[in-house]
């Protein structure tokens, strides 16, 4: 007992010496000098800097008279935060200077600790990130020894932002972690809530979108409890990004725009900016590039009146796409290599790759095939490093090599690019609806059809190549199936009583919106269909947790073109048809068309035999624009005994037949177009319809296959 007493004797002391000093000066003038600069304070707080700054300068002023050092000090901090909300970082960064030298030389610890922080912040903004970790480390210290938990918190997580920004995802999310738990020991809802939303996005930043998504909605959630406007800003931003990163733009647009509305409430400029920059990004997605330009502009206006660097390269980045894309490669390298310089400077890592990227781009497009592969290379390599989505690299160097004739390069990366794509799925497809599923794949679509194109190229260089190509098939198109099935007979021949209530209440719902859509209840009212049908996304992706470990998702992932060729009699065959962007073709002219081709396995194969059929311009003018089953669209498509339509043997089956000598029975699975084919109708020109049996393939050996 006695320690903790002679420290209370020691502080009383100095509070008595304090007095006595204080007294020496004139209280009457400290509490003057104090007053006048709260009220500038509230008017910083007001955004209105001019009288901020004439108030907090006769703070200074008056306390420097009176020799009042720790006015003067406070003074001079509330100055340097006024022209850091200005961007003016050089007067922002010497005010915190000189005020941190005179809380030293007074032993406020308080102080010296905001003023580390406050430095530290303009060194963040400034992009030299290893000042500012140095500060943040110094001023940590300081609060550890005054114990002041909230701000302890407060400084883990100004570092884990510098980690972040230095893509260190684990580092940052070691110290997002540690802030989350004195927060939540403390009950700091507002820390709570920015705790976790920078938790769901280092989550992001690895790839696990249902893990992240769970964060954000958890800091909503707890924003709104508490009217946190800026964390709600925040959450729905992010929400957005993830409904964006699965494909689901609407959704995307709609939570940018929220966000948007309540950036400007508030008048928070940097997040005004990261609103208006997303917004771009989407209508660039939806080809709207025009627009999307109008929105990165006044995102890029916004961040330069800011002065934070790392969001002007941001914006420049984005802005050259949209160059890119416009055919400007002039100037998209302009705005490519003015971001890199900023990056570069800053350190920015994760924003250094992007432009590398993006640079790479401008050369691909330019048909100059070595200098994008330099690019790209480099960017990749920086991706690696710090843990970031590596597909896009993998992708364009898979593109760069192939169109370069650099066969063996182009299959090692078309096959790596099937590996990462591989573990995305495992990471996310099953925190997913149904219609999340749909979009999901739907941005995963062309990153497989990459490989497809690669394979049917060079399959006959490369052997191998079908096996994996035909198990993509295989296991996307079961994967597919599975997204409206498994889950329904998982829960059914499940005991778990709680798991089928839940799953009837899902139903119940279900069955109520088609209902009101029916009856044209919900017609022209978005917010209640929205509504009914997030909160039915909502128990559908519940119930895809619980039901996990039901399912066989391990199984489709797993099936392998060898199951099904071991299912197969000696006269049968399996075929897979696909179709893809040709994205490989040398000529310019025929790049981009959509291709259909087959994979073929008999009992006798060593690897199934890929063949490139037609374009998919040749099904639409065979197919037309007629729909449904009426007679005519019959006898033209297939014909009649008297007059035979051979267009579409001539297409899809007369590649196929050399690799189908001896063959009797068929299983099929259809893709694209394909599906409104009657296989078994199309005509061969000699008097009759296609001999061989062809059956639509519902199961191949029950045990080794997946039902299609």
């Amino acid at each position: 007992m006695k320690k903790p007493f002679l420290l209370l004797t020691f502080l009383l002391a100095m509070s008595v010496v304090g007095n006595c000093y204080a007294q020496a000066i004139d209280s009457t003038f400290i509490h003057q000098a104090d007053s006048i600069r709260k009220v500038g304070v509230a008017f910083l707080n007001k955004a209105d800097y001019t009288n901020a700054l004439i108030e907090c300068n006769k703070s200074f002023g008056l306390s420097e008279k009176i020799n009042y050092k720790k006015g003067v000090a406070n003074a001079l901090n509330s100055i340097g935060v006024i022209y850091n909300k200005q961007s003016d970082y050089a007067n922002a960064l010497n005010h915190y200077q000189k005020s941190l030298k005179i809380r030293e030389e007074i032993g406020d610890k308080i102080g010296i600790a905001q003023s580390f922080s406050n430095i530290g912040l303009i060194y963040k903004d400034q992009g030299d990130f290893a000042k500012a970790l140095e500060y943040h480390n110094n001023s940590l210290k300081v609060q550890e020894e005054i114990g002041d938990k909230k701000q302890i918190a407060n400084l883990l997580t100004n570092i884990g932002n510098i980690y972040s920004y230095r893509s260190d995802n684990d580092e940052a999310l070691e110290y997002y972690a540690q802030s989350l738990k004195i927060r939540e020991d403390i009950g700091d809802k507002n820390g709570i809530a920015s705790s976790l939303l920078n938790i769901g996005v280092m989550y992001k930043n690895q790839g696990n979108l249902s893990k992240a998504l769970e964060y954000y909605t958890q800091s909503l959630k707890i924003s709104e409890e508490i009217g946190n406007k800026s964390v709600i800003g925040a959450s729905l931003n992010n929400i957005g990004l993830i409904n964006f990163t699965q494909g689901d733009y609407a959704k995307a647009l709609e939570y940018y725009t929220q966000s948007l509305k309540i950036k400007e409430g508030i008048g928070d400029k940097s997040g005004i900016a990261l609103s208006l920059n997303n917004i771009g990004n989407v209508y660039w997605y939806q080809g709207n590039f025009a627009k999307a330009l109008e929105y990165l502009t006044q995102s890029l206006k916004i961040n330069e009146e800011t002065g934070v660097k790392f969001r002007i390269a941001a914006s420049l980045s984005n802005i050259s796409i949209i160059y890119k894309d416009q055919y400007n490669y002039t100037k998209a390298l302009e705005c490519s290599n003015n971001s890199l310089k900023i990056q570069e400077e800053i350190g920015d890592k994760e924003g250094i790759a992007a432009s590398l990227h993006n640079i790479g781009l401008v050369y691909f497009l330019k048909g100059n095939y070595v200098k994008a592969i330099e690019y790209y290379t480099q960017s990749l390599k920086i991706q690696e490093e710090i843990g970031a989505d590596k597909k896009p690299g993998i992708k364009w160097l898979a593109k760069a090599y192939t169109l370069s004739d650099t066969l063996p390069k182009a299959k090692h990366y078309a096959k790596e690019l099937v590996n990462e794509l591989n573990k995305d799925i495992k990471t996310n497809y099953f925190t997913l609806s149904d219609n999340e599923k749909t979009m999901y794949f739907a941005t995963m679509e062309n990153d497989f059809g990459l490989y497809h194109n690669f394979t049917v190229n060079y399959n006959n260089k490369y052997v191998t190549l079908s096996d994996t190509a035909y198990n993509i098939a295989l296991q996307n198109k079961g994967l597919s199936l599975k997204s409206s099935t498994a889950m329904r007979t998982a829960i059914l021949n499940s005991k778990d009583t709680s798991l089928l209530k839940q799953y009837d209440e899902w139903i119940f719902l279900k069955k109520k919106i088609a209902k009101l859509y029916e009856s044209g209840v919900l017609a022209g009212s978005v917010t209640a269909a929205d509504s009914l049908e997030n909160i039915a996304n909502e128990m559908e992706r519940q119930l895809v947790k619980k039901s996990t470990a039901f399912s066989s998702f391990d199984k489709v992932r797993n099936l392998d073109w060898k199951q099904v060729q071991k299912s197969l009699k000696k006269d049968e065959a399996a075929i897979e048809f696909v179709h893809f962007i040709n994205v490989l073709e040398k000529d310019t002219v025929k790049r981009n068309a959509v291709i259909y081709a087959a994979y073929i396995v008999t009992k006798n194969n060593t690897h199934p035999q890929a063949v490139q059929l037609c374009t998919e311009i040749d099904l639409i003018k065979i197919l037309g624009n007629t729909q449904g089953n009426n007679l005519n669209f019959v006898n033209n498509v297939y014909g009649t005994q008297s007059q035979q339509q051979t267009a579409l043997y001539e297409k899809i089956w007369q590649p196929l037949e050399y690799h189908l000598k001896g063959i009797k029975n068929i299983y099929y699975s259809p893709d694209g177009l394909l599906h409104k084919i009657s296989f078994s109708a199309i005509s061969n020109g000699k008097n009759s319809f296609y001999a061989i049996s062809i059956t639509s393939i519902v199961k191949v050996a029950q045990e080794n296959c997946t039902a299609r």
